[in-house]
């Protein structure tokens, strides 16, 4: 790729320390920009068109969030991933980023390969939203009056209905998705389970600040608030919600309810998918080990006839030496054998036990 077709970085920051740092950091993979404020910052937005945006939140005059806001204000900037970078580490503090309108957060002093894995991630995420921009066009629902009390107990019976037959972990993320959706809530979902969290969202790509919140609401086990956005957690399940109604106290107070109606009935969901995973890789352990067993017993059966058979004939070939009568002879070879068809008979029978187990184990995995 030449130099021209590289990506743009826009670097929005007063420190020439920080400036250093970010610019040799980036010159070899991407075209950098820089600018010293935010008012330099916002022409140099709009007119170069970078493909993404560091951005110091401490800066005098006009600060990274205020600087962020108007970029996502103007039309020709507002689809420009923002990355805020700040000493700062609090929940609070990237709350405010993520409501100026910030994609992801830096915490000073970052080490070059997390600089560039989040810058290229951000690349990566607008070549995503242009290849999906036709379908985003109509995002922004124009919105409807408050649903009735009668429509909103219909929505939570069509996802309690759904809910009894979600079987798999992104099925549940989409129900609780699908169900906000008729709220007219754009929200994100998360769900931990034991083979990997699963973020679920109307809209992907998830920003790695969403999941951040996410995932502090899991540990914190508490109720998050930021002007319209709300975040819910409850034992595996969060749920951020973003376009909370303001003007409407009482609405706001049923939505509140509903998204903790739906965590917490999602939350004993994922507890039963992960009981059925568990069971369903026990099952398997099972089978596999009554398996492995039918086969030893069949080895087993297989040497054993052996044996006797070698038995049998270093008998016969002793009796020559014995100077045994054809009697005796007689006499001998029939305790041998019948020793021999009373210990197949009951190996014969142990394995009916197992063959007993085995369809215990296929009618289980049946079910």
């Amino acid at each position: 790729m030449s130099k021209d077709q590289r990506p743009t970085v826009l670097i929005i920051d007063d420190s020439p320390i920080d400036i250093s740092f970010l610019f040799s950091t980036l010159s070899k993979a991407y075209s950098v920009i820089v600018a010293n404020n935010g008012v330099m910052g916002l022409e140099a937005a709009e007119s170069k068109q970078p493909d993404v945006i560091l951005l110091d939140v401490s800066m005098p005059e006009l600060d990274g969030y205020q600087t962020c806001r108007q970029l996502k204000q103007n039309p020709k900037t507002q689809t420009i991933d923002v990355i805020f970078v700040s000493a700062h580490d609090t929940t609070e503090e990237k709350m405010s980023g993520y409501d100026a309108g910030g994609s992801d957060y830096i915490v000073k002093p970052a080490s070059p390969d997390e600089l560039l894995q989040k810058v290229r991630l951000a690349v990566e995420n607008k070549k995503l939203r242009e290849s999906i921009q036709q379908d985003k066009d109509n995002a922004f629902i124009t919105a409807h009056s408050a649903l009735t009390s009668a429509g909103e107990l219909e929505v939570v019976i069509d996802f309690f209905r759904d809910l009894s037959v979600v079987s798999s972990v992104s099925g549940l993320g989409n129900t609780i998705v699908n169900a906000l959706e008729k709220f007219h809530l754009v929200s994100t979902v998360k769900v931990s389970f034991s083979k990997g969290d699963v973020f679920t969202a109307r809209q992907n790509p998830v920003s790695p600040l969403e999941k951040e919140i996410l995932n502090r609401l899991v540990s914190d086990g508490k109720t998050l608030e930021y002007e319209n956005r709300i975040g819910m957690s409850s034992g595996k399940i969060s749920i951020l919600a973003k376009n909370m109604p303001q003007d409407d106290s009482e609405l706001n107070d049923r939505y509140r309810g509903y998204i903790a109606t739906f965590a917490e009935a999602a939350d004993r969901v994922i507890h039963e998918l992960e009981t059925e995973f568990k069971l369903s890789a026990l099952l398997s352990e099972a089978q596999q080990a009554m398996m492995d067993s039918s086969q030893q017993y069949s080895n087993y059966k297989t040497a054993t006839h052996a044996i006797m058979d070698n038995v049998l004939m270093d008998i016969q070939k002793a009796f020559d030496d014995w100077g045994l009568t054809e009697s005796q002879e007689k006499v001998l070879l029939q305790i041998v054998n019948k020793s021999t068809d009373e210990f197949l008979h009951y190996y014969e029978d142990s394995l009916k036990n197992d063959h007993k187990m085995k369809d215990i184990l296929d009618k289980i995995c049946a079910l």
